[in-house]
């Protein structure tokens, strides 16, 4: 069901805006993020980099000025992007 509710997010927000999606997630989310990406439409995959990972904090804070918009699911990546 969550799956399903960012999916429909996603979807929407490639959709209306055409942007490039990029999947970073820490190795123990893998799962969890192959199974929302999975769940989106094929729009929303042809838009989306689920192989792009950061494999450190400091990769992370390279890719984010490349970056128009942050969605998280934790404070940290927020913090980190508004720094």
């Amino acid at each position: 069901m969550l799956y399903t509710s960012i999916a429909k997010v996603l979807d929407r927000l490639a959709a209306q805006t055409e942007s490039q999606l990029l999947f970073n997630f820490i190795p123990r989310q893998k799962k969890e993020s192959l199974a929302i990406y999975t769940t989106c439409g094929p729009n929303i995959q042809q838009h989306t980099s689920i192989d792009a990972f950061a494999p450190s904090i400091r990769g992370f804070l390279k890719v984010l000025p490349n970056c128009d918009s942050i969605i998280s699911n934790k404070g940290g990546a927020m913090n980190m992007d508004k720094a």
